[in-house]
C-alpha cells in the first residue's frame, strides 16, 4: 500500500562500523545526514609513557595500602569475634 503523500521513511546509507543501515522518518522534512567524509576524527592526545608509569606505580602503592588495611581489619574483627564467642553452657539465663 502506497502513501499518497509519498514515503514516510527513508533508508540511510550504512555507516562504517555498523552492521545494518538505519532508517529516518520524513514527517518533518529531509534529515541532514553526515557522510563519512564530513565526520572529523580527532585522535586522543598522546600521554607520555613516564606519566603512565608514575600513575601505575602510585595506584599499586594505594592498592597495597588498602590490602594491608583490610587484613588489619579482618584480623581485628576475627579476634574480637573469637573473644566474644561463647558456648551455650557458658550462657546464664
Amino acid at each position: 500500500m502506497k502513501n499518497p503523500a509519498g514515503a514516510l521513511v527513508r533508508k540511510l546509507p550504512r555507516q562504517p562500523g555498523q552492521k545494518e543501515a538505519r532508517w529516518t522518518q520524513l514527517l518533518t522534512g529531509e534529515p541532514s545526514v553526515q557522510t563519512e567524509q564530513e565526520i572529523v576524527y580527532k585522535p586522543a592526545p598522546p600521554v607520555p609513557v613516564a606519566d603512565l608509569e608514575r600513575r601505575v606505580t602510585e595506584l599499586e602503592g594505594m592498592v597495597a595500602l588498602l590490602v594491608s588495611e583490610v587484613e588489619t581489619l579482618r584480623t581485628a574483627l576475627l579476634g574480637a569475634a573469637q573473644k566474644s564467642s561463647f558456648t551455650p553452657e557458658e550462657q546464664s539465663v
